[in-house]
């Protein structure tokens, strides 16, 4: 089993035992949609509460940029296991830039 753990606390799981030759099939586009979501909290933890953030050209370009990532990892990965380490780095990468930009 491996675990996606985000900073602020979110968790997703990958406990599903198939073969690598189906797992795309087994992940659907709402499943997609929340670890996107999870994705763009680990870069704005509380940015998508804040009133008309998600309006602004700044936000839609981030979310825009988000799903292509996602995308890039969704087609690369050679399995389900593999998907949530690639996003689990991912996560990882994009909070320790943001970590080192803050401490800058």
């Amino acid at each position: 089993m491996y675990a996606l753990i985000c900073k602020n606390g979110c968790v997703v799981k990958n406990d599903c035992n198939i073969s690598n030759d189906d797992w795309r099939g087994r992940i659907n586009q709402s499943q997609r949609k929340h670890l996107v979501d999870r994705l763009i909290s680990a870069i704005v933890p509380q940015g998508i509460n804040e009133p008309g953030t998600t309006k602004t050209n700044k936000w839609k370009n981030l979310i825009s940029n988000v799903q292509k990532a996602e995308e890039e990892l969704y087609s690369s990965a050679a399995s389900k296991e593999d998907y949530f380490h690639l996003l689990a780095d991912k996560v990882h990468n994009i909070q320790t830039e943001l970590e080192d930009k803050r401490n800058e």
